[in-house]
């Protein structure tokens, strides 16, 4: 789930289906091996400090202090672990839904799972808009929204979460298709401000 899923959704023509989030999320990699490292450390100390003599006080207030520094990296470490959980569970959850567009009929239907949540025929009067956001839950993303004419809700089709600055081409390509497969104006003032 990478900047890779917007170049596909950049290069499909015809029928269409996408799902209605994607996103870029820091491998668990990155996290595993040092958060393992710290509890490790923080097991061995109290086995190694039991097998010294406990009558030099020196090796127990070193011992402690350095138990605590372990204690404190477990911490420092398990948040961005856990904060990297909860960002791949908004994603997962985006991911339960999808979009699918029929360029014969013109119809954009709405999934989740395999039942079919809307149905919107396009008008001559709708058109897209990609739009950049910030915000503490996705941290800076963006959206594509299908939109028809007041009073009808916007409907967003497309969301990339976490992004990184370099993914913003990729998704204004994504939505550039999107558009033109569909044969709907596309609004980009959104995307650079």
């Amino acid at each position: 789930m990478s900047s890779s899923d917007l170049v596909n959704l950049a290069q499909m023509d015809g029928e269409m289906q996408w799902l209605a989030g994607y996103g870029n999320l820091t491998s668990e990699k990155t996290y595993r091996l040092p958060t393992k490292a710290a509890i490790v450390y923080m097991i061995a100390l109290p086995v190694w400090l039991g097998t010294r003599n406990m009558e030099d006080m020196e090796i127990l207030n070193i011992g402690s202090g350095v138990f605590m520094l372990s204690y404190l990296l477990i911490m420092i470490l398990s948040f961005p672990y856990v904060s990297l959980s909860s960002k791949k569970r908004a994603l997962e959850k985006l991911q339960d839904k999808f979009w699918r567009y029929d360029p014969v009929k013109r119809v954009l239907t709405h999934w989740e799972g395999s039942e079919i949540v809307m149905e919107y025929l396009l008008s001559e009067n709708d058109h897209l808009s990609a739009i950049r956001w910030r915000g503490d839950l996705y941290g800076e993303f963006f959206t594509l929204e299908y939109r028809r004419p007041y009073p009808a809700p916007y409907v967003r089709i497309l969301t990339f979460i976490h992004s990184k600055p370099s993914d913003k081409e990729d998704f204004a390509a994504a939505a550039q298709n999107i558009a033109k497969q569909m044969n709907l104006p596309l609004d980009e003032n959104g995307l650079y401000n």
